[in-house]
């Protein structure tokens, strides 16, 4: 069966066309946010020959050198780190407490604006980092996480990632 298509169909159609062919061709990228946090961690061991990858994605990143604990403990830190807000704040001074703040976390804002907001280790998962709004991803490594974060088209992503190398071991090698 053929139908004859009106010029007003027709130019909607190909209007149609260009703006999908505008929106998945020239549309910028999503946004993509990576929190890359370490601890343990000496400035002399940020070296090219030792993590060359890092040091050329802080040379187009963000980075703060001036960061300075808030916390001798690293959950409180972090969990500053994510909301912005000082452990007397956030009520994360002990392993046992979790997020209780008057105000939404800002990863949950972002969540609620259609953000995926990802961390990828199983720690994550104790009770401190509840309610912030993180999204745990198991068995997904970095690797294939900053893959799909670069394929991505559509929605901005937030990655947490925290290196647990420097932390071990805690026994220093001997010399000589």
């Amino acid at each position: 069966m053929f139908f004859k298509l009106s010029s007003i169909s027709l130019v909607a159609i190909l209007t149609g066309w260009v703006i999908l062919t505008w929106q998945n061709t020239w549309r910028k990228p999503p946004i993509g946010v990576i929190v890359l946090t370490v601890e343990s961690l000496r400035a002399d061991g940020l070296r090219p020959d030792v993590m060359p990858n890092v040091l050329k994605a802080a040379a187009s990143g963000v980075v703060f050198p001036q960061h300075r604990t808030v916390s001798a403990w690293t959950g409180g830190n972090m969990v500053s780190l994510l909301t912005g807000l000082l452990p007397e704040r956030h009520g994360v001074r002990a392993n046992s407490r979790s997020y209780d703040a008057d105000q939404e976390p800002p990863l949950k804002i972002l969540r609620s604006r259609g953000w995926k907001v990802n961390g990828l280790q199983a720690f994550m998962k104790v009770g401190i980092y509840d309610g912030l709004g993180l999204e745990i991803l198991d068995g997904v490594s970095l690797k294939d996480k900053l893959i799909e974060m670069a394929r991505e088209t559509r929605t901005p992503t937030f990655l947490w990632y925290h290196y647990l190398e420097t932390h071990l071991p805690y026994r220093q090698e001997r010399r000589g």
